[in-house]
């Protein structure tokens, strides 16, 4: 392969590291000098710096299945499988038309061709991987919201005093004030203006963050404290890609012995290379001629399995992470064995929900019936629910019914409820029943009796 020689060093270096050397020290001119543009822009708006690299957070996402597996998982957990809208007051009474004028604008909040669980599933990815999110709330001449767009949370800057907030993309930059803020400003340079026709007018933001206690203004992910387990995730791809790139020692060294003819040798080398290499010609054997007036010796160099190196260390760091998100494995795809797939995955469940999930949707509801309900569409009919995620494990539900109603303790309407399904309107199906099998000791037997019968007296 190419290599460098560098005087200065110990040695010799591959091409590519000479290069990735190369772009470490020298980045490119024109990235320095936005970078540069960026902080003095910040600087002289009274933006405030990003606690730490978003980017950085991307780049582990980008590059770790687990990492990001677990926040698509917990954005798909929380903005689906739908939506509810309640009466606020239970004993209101229902408003057919203000429903559905709420219902048809959060179905189709945007121009986009999104609904409103694509764009939660994406403000929630966003708190998952960064720690913060951002939504978007575009109004009409009316005063009221007809438009709602996700924010990508890398790009999203806060103004020092927290009322207004600036999208930086490259060298575009476009600014907004917190929701509810009556005072407009400029969406090009975030300044105080009256008057402003609409398409100068900047949008309200509302802006979320994950509790952060080193900054007031912005929040930190949960896999913060995991990032260490995620490079070294990311440090074992690299050395196991590194091995199969760089890898120049031979499997054996094949010695011929004696007078060969040159023919002879390349015969026995294309042979190796070609007719028993590969998979397919495992187990062919090389037989060759003493006559030639040589002998042939093989001596193996490596013998040690590859594969399985840092099996265990892995396992251990995708621990870490998963633990941070309280995440079962079995959700995003990893089949544990032993107590972790049995009663320990119920539990670990019902925690992740509590902990994780839950949360984030109470966060949610409040959002939507308070700002974008309420405030923005002016219905103070309704409410914004999440549907609630679904964890029951139904085998164990219908072994608990089967045995409430073996002792008189659920209806069958009961089950069909607590399963989902339609009543049945029959008498019979919200009667007790009790197994007839069974006596009290030293009763005499009791005769059977017609279904039509049974069923009565256990109505009765």
């Amino acid at each position: 392969g190419k290599v460098y020689f560098i005087k200065t060093s110990k040695g010799l270096y591959p091409l590519s590291v000479l290069k990735q050397y190369e772009n470490e020290v020298k980045p490119p001119q024109g990235k320095t000098k936005q970078e540069k543009s960026d902080v003095q822009y910040m600087s002289e708006n009274n933006l405030v710096p990003l606690p730490f690299s978003t980017d950085g957070l991307l780049f582990l996402q980008e590059n770790c299945s687990y990492f990001d597996a677990c926040v698509r998982q917990i954005g798909k957990d929380v903005a689906w499988p739908g939506y509810e809208l309640y009466l606020r007051d239970e004993d209101g009474t229902e408003d057919d038309a203000e429903k559905k004028r709420v219902g048809d604008f959060l179905n189709d909040p945007n121009t986009e061709e999104e609904n409103i669980q694509d764009i939660i599933e994406r403000m929630v990815i966003d708190w998952g991987t960064i720690g913060w999110f951002g939504l978007e709330v575009a109004r009409g001449d009316d005063g009221n919201i007809n438009g709602l767009y996700h924010v990508p949370a890398h790009t999203i800057r806060v103004h020092r005093d927290g009322d207004k907030y600036c999208q930086i993309r490259g060298v575009k930059k476009i600014w907004f004030k917190q929701f509810g803020k009556e005072d407009d400003i400029e969406k090009d340079t975030g300044k105080p203006a009256e008057d402003l026709p609409p398409e100068k007018r900047a949008n309200e933001l509302i802006f979320y963050k994950n509790y952060y206690a080193k900054s007031s203004w912005y929040g930190c992910p949960n896999v913060l404290s995991a990032v260490g387990s995620i490079k070294g995730l990311i440090g074992i791809r690299d050395y196991n890609l590194a091995f199969f790139e760089n890898y120049g020692i031979p499997a054996g060294i094949v010695t011929l012995v004696g007078e060969w003819d040159p023919k002879d040798v390349k015969g026995v080398s294309d042979f190796i290379d070609v007719e028993i290499k590969g998979s397919n010609n495992a187990h062919k054997t090389l037989v060759l001629n003493p006559a030639l007036g040589g002998s042939v010796t093989f001596e193996p160099l490596v013998t040690e399995i590859k594969e399985g190196s840092f099996k265990l260390y892995a396992k251990s760091l995708v621990t870490d992470l998963l633990v941070a998100y309280r995440m079962p494995p079995y959700r995003i795809g990893i089949a544990e064995q032993g107590a972790l797939g049995g009663n320990v995955a119920s539990e670990a469940t019902k925690i992740y929900v509590a902990s994780i999930v839950n949360p984030l949707k109470q966060v949610i509801n409040h959002i939507f019936t308070e700002k974008i309900v309420k405030d923005g569409l002016k219905c103070e009919v309704y409410e914004f629910w999440l549907d609630d995620l679904d964890i029951r494990d139904l085998n164990s539900e219908v072994d608990r019914m089967v045995k409430l109603f073996n002792v008189a303790g659920i209806t069958p309407n009961e089950i069909r409820k607590e399963l989902g399904r339609d009543q049945v309107d029959d008498p019979a199906m919200n009667a007790f029943y009790l197994p007839t099998g069974t006596i009290e000791v030293g009763a005499e037997p009791v005769e059977p009796v017609s279904s039509e019968i049974g069923r009565a007296s256990c109505r009765e």
